[in-house]
């Protein structure tokens, strides 16, 4: 994986887990993304296929990151 900030990088992943869930508050199916890894650094974001997940949370060790299922 390349990060997208300039000269930043490599950035190593060391598991990614998704694990669908219902969001009561959007009334949508939601994918969770848990990756975990080392050298994420503060800014750069996940996208999934096409489409930007957004990050909830992160550190340069751990990223949760959320995405329609639909999409």
């Amino acid at each position: 994986m390349v990060s997208n900030e300039a000269n930043f990088g490599p950035v190593s992943i060391a598991r990614i887990a998704r694990r669908v869930e219902f969001v009561p508050s959007y009334g949508q199916e939601m994918g969770v993304l848990y990756i975990s890894g080392y050298n994420f650094g503060p800014e750069g974001g996940v996208q999934v296929g096409s489409v930007w997940a957004d990050v909830h949370y992160r550190s340069d060790f751990f990223i949760i990151a959320v995405v329609d299922r639909s999409r």
